[in-house]
């Protein structure tokens, strides 16, 4: 049986597949936005406890000293990230989380 060249290519090639494969990152959509999410997280939060779902959340992370986060503490927090992040945008209100 005789293999044209072509194939004969392929099928050495076949042969070195193996190869190990590392997460190096994603690229997932905000609101019709891509963004890079690197392969290891930097900090996980319980997303089942505290959003009802798991998997991957776009959040927004604010802190606060006090016992009670307001309305107009919010309203504020997501002014000041929209002014100073040329990144940040209302999709990431999704999930808020507060430390």
């Amino acid at each position: 049986m005789l293999f044209s060249l072509p194939t004969l290519l392929l099928a050495g090639l076949a042969s070195f597949t193996n190869a190990a494969l590392t997460n190096t990152g994603r690229t997932v959509t905000v609101n019709s936005i891509p963004y890079y999410l690197p392969g290891a997280p930097l900090a996980t939060i319980p997303t089942n406890t505290v959003f009802g779902r798991t998997g991957l959340v776009p959040l927004t992370v604010t802190n606060s000293s006090s016992l009670v986060y307001t309305t107009a503490q919010l309203t504020n927090s997501i002014a000041a990230y929209t002014a100073a992040d040329d990144v940040f945008q209302t999709g990431f209100l999704q999930g808020k989380y507060r430390e």
